[in-house]
C-alpha cells in the first residue's frame, strides 16, 4: 500500500493488468444472479432486484446450488489452467516489472509540503482548546466529535474571521519558506 503522506491515508495502488491476462470466474451467487435476473419483472430498481435474488439465493435448494458451484470448479479450473499459460508469456513479465516499480515508486513519500490552510490552523488552535475544556471527568470526546465541533464553529465563523485565519496561515507558511532559504546546506 502507499502512503499518501499528504493527506495522511493510506491508498492502495491499482495494480496493472496485462491485455490478454485471464480474468476469474464469477462466483456461485453472481452466477445465479446473472441467470434468476432474467426472470425477473422489468422496472425494478437495482436495488430491489438485488434484495429478492438475495433472498431467494438464501432459499435456493443445495441441488440447485450445486450445479452453480460445478459450473464455478469447471470456470475456475480453465482459469487456472489459463493463468499458467499466461504466466510463461513475456507480457506478464513486463506487467510484473511495472507493478513492482509502481509499487516501489507508491511507497516513497512526498516531500512537498502542504499548502497553508486557514482551517488547518483553525483546527489545530481549537482542537488543544476542546480537550482542556473537558469538566473533570467527563471522558474525552472521540476524533470524529471533536472534528463535527470544529467543523460546525468553522462554519460559525463570519467571512472575514475566516479571512484571518487564512492570512495567518499564509503568513506561517511564507515565515516558513524564508527560513528554509536562510538555511545553507
Amino acid at each position: 500500500m502507499a502512503k499518501d503522506s499528504a493527506a495522511g491515508t493510506k491508498r492502495k495502488v491499482k495494480k496493472i493488468r496485462g491485455e490478454n491476462e485471464p480474468k476469474k470466474p464469477t462466483t456461485e451467487y453472481f452466477m445465479f444472479l446473472r441467470d434468476a435476473r432474467k426472470t425477473l419483472q422489468p422496472g425494478l430498481s437495482v436495488k430491489e432486484q438485488t434484495k429478492i435474488l438475495s433472498q431467494a439465493w438464501s432459499e435456493l435448494a443445495p441441488e440447485k446450488k450445486k450445479k452453480y458451484s460445478e459450473e464455478y470448479a469447471e470456470a475456475f479450473k480453465q482459469y487456472k489452467e489459463d493463468l499458467e499459460e499466461y504466466k510463461k508469456t513475456e507480457e506478464y513479465q513486463d506487467v510484473l516489472k511495472q507493478n513492482k516499480d509502481q509499487k516501489a515508486a507508491g511507497s516513497k513519500k512526498s516531500t512537498t509540503p502542504r499548502k497553508p490552510s486557514g482551517y488547518n490552523l483553525f483546527v489545530r488552535e481549537n482542537s488543544a482548546k476542546i480537550s482542556e475544556e473537558r469538566k473533570g471527568d467527563a471522558p474525552m470526546p472521540s476524533l470524529k466529535e471533536i472534528s463535527q465541533m470544529i467543523s460546525k464553529k468553522w462554519q460559525a465563523l463570519t467571512e472575514e474571521e475566516k479571512a484571518a485565519y487564512k492570512a495567518k496561515a499564509l503568513a506561517g507558511a511564507e515565515e516558513k519558506e524564508s527560513s528554509a532559504e536562510n538555511v545553507e546546506p
